[in-house]
């Protein structure tokens, strides 16, 4: 009985490594260089789907339409008046 406990923990601890080198070599592979593992997460997420954000000539993000963030502001605060 303990021989077969023996061989589960090591099944067990190799999937884990396996799993967490999967992990680091998607990362690496993405050249994603951030400080916090759920914006990296995201950005994966999102290059895999092929939703990125694109970024507008002033820095600003904006949609397919040409919006970009300060025109709808502007807009939205003038529609209050």
């Amino acid at each position: 009985m303990t021989i077969l406990k023996n061989y589960y923990k090591l099944c067990c601890k190799i999937l884990t490594n396996n799993i967490n080198e999967a992990r680091r070599s998607i990362v690496q592979q993405s050249d994603i260089k951030l400080n916090t593992k759920t914006k990296t997460t995201w950005n994966i997420i999102k290059s895999e789907t092929g939703r990125n954000d694109q970024k507008s000539q002033d820095g600003n993000i904006s949609d397919n339409l040409g919006v970009n963030s300060d025109s709808f502001n502007n807009y939205s605060l003038s529609i209050a008046k």
